[in-house]
C-alpha cells in the first residue's frame, strides 16, 4: 500500500490530509490532473516573501513489528517553477539519506522537463514516477519489512534574503531574455531583485528579441512579467546604493533602448553612485556604454580608462539590424564595440565567436562569457547573463569592491544638472586591499605578506587556498575564492578558468583568449605591477611531454633574445619588435605557466571578424602589414640561426593603436629550433602552411626560408579573405597543389630529397615526376604571380601595394628554399637600434 499527500501541501511543512491509494490507482489521470496541477498552480513568489525555495520530497516508511519506524527521505529544493517530475528524480540520483547503495534511475528517464500534456509527455512522467516507486520499494531492505509507505511530499520554504540587488531598467525595449536569464540565478542566490527604471514607469519588453528566444527562457520572462517587483518598479533616482550590494545593467539593441538607457542621465547617475560606494557592477551588450559616460572628478578619463570589457561584437549588432529591421539600426556612434574603441583606455576584449549558444542557469560557466575587472563585470548578449548574474552575485557576497558599501565616497557625486560630465569619486582601495604602490612602482611595495593576507581574508576563502598561501613570499590578489578548474593529476588539461580567479595570488582572471593543443591562454590582469596592466598567461597542460614543450619554448626564446642583445639590441628595446618574447615563467598545480604581453587577438580572429566583409584593397593592406612585420621577425630569427617552424595566422598577433596602422607580432615557439639542430626534427609546419621541404622531410634545406613559404601562404589567405592557398586534407595533396602552382620541381631538388629521405620521396614519386618532354616544366615566377592574381581575382592594373604583395609571394613561393632566403633578406633591412622594415 502507497499513501499520498493530498496536494497543495502547506509552507515550510506537509500538514494536509493524505490519503491510501493502492498501486493500481497511481494511474495516468492523478498523476497529470492532480500533482502537475498542485506544480502549475503554485504561486511563484508567496505574498509578502522576498524569496521561496520549493522541496520535493519522497519519504519511505517501514514498520517492523511494533519496532520503531526506519524513514528514508529523498530531498532537493528548487528556487524556480520546475515540474514536479524533475525535481522528484533529480532528488532520487543527488541525495539518499539512510538507504544505502540505492540504485540509480536509467539516465533515458532524466529529460521529461516538458510541461505539455500531450498524452505522450504524460505517458512518460507516470513511467518516470512508477519507476521511482519500483526502485524504492524494492531495494532488499524495504522489501524485507512487512509495510512500507511512500509519500510524494511538494512543499515550500520561504527564505531570508541573503542581499539585495539593483536591475536598472530603460522603460521601453526591454530585452527580457537578458532580464529573466539574470533575475533567475539572483534569485536561485536568495538575492532578493529590485527593478527600477527612470521615472518608474512600467518597463515595456522587446517583443522581437524575445520571440527568438528558447522557449525555456520565455516560460521564465512570462513569470518575469508576473512578478509585482517587475510591474510596480522603482523610481531609479530614488534607489541608494546604501541599500544594496550590486547593480544589473540589462542589454538591448532597439534605438529605442539606445535612447531610453545609453542615453538616460539617470541611469548614468545611478551607476556613478553606485560606482562611488564601491558596489560591483554587472553589464550586458551596450550598457557598459553608459560607464564611458561618467567621469572620475579631476580627470577626463572616464570609469572604463583602464578597465579590460566586453560588449557585443559589430557583426552581431550589425546583422540584426539585416535580419529585424530599421528598429534595430546602429547608432551615428558607431557600434557598441565601434564606440568602446574610441574610449580612452579601454582594453576591449572581444572574448570566442558567438555562435548563439546562451550559457545556462546549471553551469553558468559553460557557454557564457564574461570579463570581470575590479567591480565591473561586463558580457557580450543575453546568453552571457547567467555567467554575468553569477559572477554579480560572488563579487557582491565575498565584497569583491573597492570601499564597504554604505562609507561616504571621498568626494561628492556630482548632480548631472551641474555639469554635462557626470563625475565620481577615486576607489579609496583595490580588491585586494593592497597599500599604494610608491613612486618607484616596484612590486615589493604592493601586496601584503602571507600572514596579512589570512588575517585579512582568511575568514572567507576555503582552507586549501589558505594553506597554499603560505607558498608564496607574497600575496597580491586574493580572488573570489574560487581556484581555477585545474584537477590535481598529472595529465590534467587547462578547462576554463573561471573569471575572478587567483593564480599564484597575483594575477586575476579576466577571461579566455584561446586555446590549442597544447593547453590555453588566459587574459589576466598582474596586481604584483603597478598600474595592474592586463597581460595574457598561457598555461600548458600539466604533463611531462606539455612540460618539455614549454621549457623547450622558453629555451628557445632565450636564445633569441640573446642572440638579439648580442647583434647590438637594447633589452629595452626588444618589447618593441614583432617577436613576442616572455615577460616571466612560472609553475602553478603542475601547470607550466609563460607570462606575455596581452594583444586583442590573433590574425585568423581578425580575418573572420573584421576583415570578412572588407574590400579588397583593404585586405591587400592588411596583408601587406602582415608581410613587412612577418620578414622582419624572420630576420631577427636569422641573426639567432632560428627557425619558426609554425608560422600561421594563429601564431600571429594583432596590435591595434589609435590613429596608427595595425601592427603584427609572432609568437609560440614550441615548434622552433636552430637550424644547427634541422636534423633531429622530425615534425614541422601546420599542413596548409607547410613547405615542399618540410613534406617530403628534406631537414637540409631547413631554414628561414621554410618560414618564409608559410608567411606567403599566410599573406595570400589575408588578402583572399580567409580563403587558403592549399585548402588540402594532407601531405599528398599538399604536394599536389603545390604542382599545381608551381609546375614539378627541378631535377637536382628532387635529387637531393631523395638521397635525404628516400622513403617519401619514393611514395610521392608520381607527384613529383620532373619534367620530360611530355610533362610541363617548372613554371616561371612570371607564371606564378599571373595565376596568384588570377585566384585573387585581381586585375592586372593592381594597386601599388597589390603588385608588391604578388611580387613577394612570388619570390617566396619557390620549390628552393635557398632561392627563398634570398628573396627574405631583399626584403627585409634590420639595423640594431631597433629599426627594421619591409618596404611596401
Amino acid at each position: 500500500m502507497y499513501a499520498v499527500p493530498h496536494p497543495w501541501a502547506k509552507p515550510v511543512s506537509h500538514a494536509g490530509p493524505w490519503r491510501s491509494l493502492s498501486r493500481s490507482e497511481l494511474d495516468e489521470a492523478w498523476v497529470e490532473a492532480e500533482v502537475a496541477e498542485a506544480v502549475d498552480d503554485a504561486p511563484p513568489w508567496a505574498p509578502g516573501a522576498r524569496c521561496m525555495r520549493y522541496e520535493v520530497a519522497v519519504t519511505v516508511t517501514a514498520d517492523a513489528d511494533g519496532a520503531a519506524p526506519a524513514s528514508w527521505r529523498v530531498h532537493r529544493t528548487y528556487s524556480q517553477f520546475d515540474a514536479f517530475h524533475t525535481a522528484l528524480t533529480e532528488a532520487l540520483r543527488h541525495e539518499v539519506v539512510g538507504l544505502p547503495d540505492l540504485p540509480q534511475m536509467p539516465a533515458k528517464t532524466w529529460g521529461l522537463r516538458s510541461r505539455s500534456r500531450a498524452p505522450a509527455v504524460v505517458a512518460a512522467r507516470r513511467a518516470a514516477f512508477d519507476l521511482l516507486l519500483d526502485v524504492v520499494c524494492s531495494h532488499e531492505i524495504v522489501r524485507s519489512l512487512p509495510v512500507v509507505r511512500a509519500f510524494l511530499d511538494i512543499g515550500t520554504h520561504v527564505l531570508a534574503p541573503t542581499g539585495r540587488v539593483l536591475v536598472v531598467l530603460p522603460d521601453r525595449g526591454v530585452d527580457l531574455a537578458d532580464v529573466a536569464s539574470a533575475w533567475r540565478v539572483l534569485s536561485e542566490a536568495a538575492v532578493d531583485v529590485v527593478f527600477a527604471t527612470p521615472r518608474g514607469a512600467v518597463p515595456v519588453a522587446d517583443e522581437a528579441l524575445l520571440s527568438a528566444a528558447p522557449r525555456d527562457v520565455q516560460f521564465e520572462a512570462a513569470q518575469l512579467m508576473e512578478a509585482s517587483t517587475f510591474c510596480e518598479p522603482l523610481d531609479v533616482c530614488d534607489a541608494h546604493p546604501d541599500a544594496y550590494a550590486g547593480l544589473y545593467l540589462p542589454s538591448g539593441l532597439s534605438v529605442e533602448y539606445q535612447a531610453a538607457m545609453l542615453e538616460s542621465r539617470e541611469v548614468a547617475l545611478a551607476v556613478a553612485q553606485f560606482w562611488a560606494a564601491g558596489l560591483p557592477i554587472a553589464t550586458v551588450g551596450g550598457a557598459v556604454l553608459v560607464l564611458s559616460k561618467v567621469t572620475v572628478p579631476g580627470s577626463t578619463s572616464s570609469l572604463l580608462d583602464g578597465r579590460a570589457v566586453t560588449t557585443l561584437p559589430g557583426s552581431a549588432q550589425r546583422k540584426t539590424r539585416l535580419i529585424r529591421g530599421s528598429q534595430y539600426a546602429v547608432s551615428d556612434a558607431g557600434t557598441f564595440a565601434a564606440q568602446l574603441e574610441r574610449v580612452a583606455g579601454v582594453s576591449l576584449m572581444p572574448g570566442p565567436l558567438l555562435l548563439g549558444k546562451p550559457g545556462t542557469a546549471l553551469v553558468p560557466d559553460a557557454a557564457g562569457y564574461v570579463v570581470s575587472d575590479g567591480q565591473l563585470v561586463s558580457g557580450r548578449w543575453w546568453g552571457d547573463a547567467y555567467a554575468a548574474a553569477a559572477a554579480l552575485v560572488s563579487a557582491s557576497a565575498l565584497g569583491f569592491v573597492g570601499s564597504a558599501p554604505g562609507t561616504a565616497p571621498s568626494s561628492p557625486v556630482t548632480s548631472p544638472d551641474s555639469s554635462p560630465q557626470l563625475a565620481v569619486a577615486t576607489l579609496v582601495a583595490a580588491p585586494h586591499e593592497r597599500p599604494a604602490s610608491g613612486s618607484g612602482g616596484e612590486s615589493a611595495t604592493l601586496g601584503l605578506s602571507p600572514a596579512s593576507a589570512i588575517a585579512a581574508h582568511g575568514e572567507r576563502l576555503p582552507p586549501r587556498l589558505r594553506d597554499a598561501m603560505w607558498n608564496v613570499a607574497r600575496v597580491y590578489y586574493v580572488g573570489t575564492g574560487r581556484d581555477p578548474v585545474w584537477p590535481s593529476d598529472e595529465a590534467a588539461q587547462v578547462e576554463v578558468l573561471p573569471a575572478g580567479a587567483s593564480i599564484a595570488f597575483r594575477f586575476e582572471v579576466l577571461g579566455m583568449a584561446g586555446e590549442g593543443v597544447s593547453g590555453a591562454v588566459a587574459t589576466v590582469r598582474d596586481h604584483a605591477v603597478a598600474g595592474t596592466p592586463v597581460r595574457a598567461l598561457k598555461v600548458l597542460h600539466a604533463s611531462a611531454d606539455m612540460a618539455a614543450l614549454g621549457w623547450h619554448e622558453l629555451d628557445m626564446l632565450d636564445h633569441l633574445s640573446g642572440a638579439l642583445e648580442a647583434s647590438g639590441f637594447e633589452r629595452d628595446s626588444l618589447a618593441a619588435l614583432p617577436i613576442l618574447l616572455p615577460l616571466e615563467s612560472f609553475e602553478a598545480k603542475a601547470h607550466m605557466c609563460i607570462l606575455l604581453e596581452w594583444c586583442a587577438c590573433d590574425l585568423l580572429h581578425y580575418m573572420r571578424s573584421s576583415l570578412k566583409a572588407a574590400e579588397a584593397g583593404a585586405r591587400a593592406a592588411t596583408a601587406c602589414g602582415v608581410v613587412r612585420d612577418g620578414c622582419e621577425a624572420l630576420a631577427l630569427h636569422g641573426l639567432a640561426g632560428l627557425v619558426h617552424g609554425d608560422v600561421k595566422p594563429e601564431n600571429i598577433l594583432v596590435v591595434c593603436t589609435d590613429g596608427e596602422a595595425e601592427r603584427f607580432r609572432l609568437t609560440d615557439y614550441g615548434s622552433s629550433f636552430r637550424i644547427a639542430d634541422a636534423q633531429r626534427v622530425s615534425h614541422l609546419q601546420t599542413l596548409l602552411y607547410r613547405s615542399p621541404e618540410a613534406v617530403v622531410g628534406y631537414t637540409g634545406a631547413y631554414g628561414s626560408g621554410t618560414d618564409g613559404w608559410s608567411l606567403a601562404c599566410v599573406a595570400f589567405e589575408v588578402a583572399s579573405g580567409g580563403k587558403p592557398l592549399f585548402n588540402v586534407a594532407n601531405e599528398a595533396q599538399a604536394l599536389a597543389g603545390m604542382v599545381e602552382l608551381l609546375g614539378p620541381p627541378p631535377t637536382s631538388w628532387l635529387a637531393r630529397a631523395a638521397a635525404e629521405c628516400p622513403d617519401k620521396a619514393l611514395r610521392y614519386e608520381a607527384l613529383l615526376a620532373p619534367a620530360s618532354e611530355s610533362s610541363p616544366a617548372p613554371r616561371s615566377r612570371d607564371e606564378v604571380v599571373a595565376e596568384l592574381r588570377s585566384r585573387l581575382e585581381w586585375s592586372t592594373r593592381s594597386a601599388s601595394n597589390e603588385q608588391w604583395l604578388l611580387e613577394f609571394m612570388g619570390g617566396m613561393l619557390q620549390w628552393e628554399a635557398s632561392a627563398r632566403e634570398v628573396e627574405l633578406a631583399a626584403y627585409t633591412v634590420v639595423d640594431t637600434a631597433g629599426a627594421s622594415a619591409a618596404s611596401c
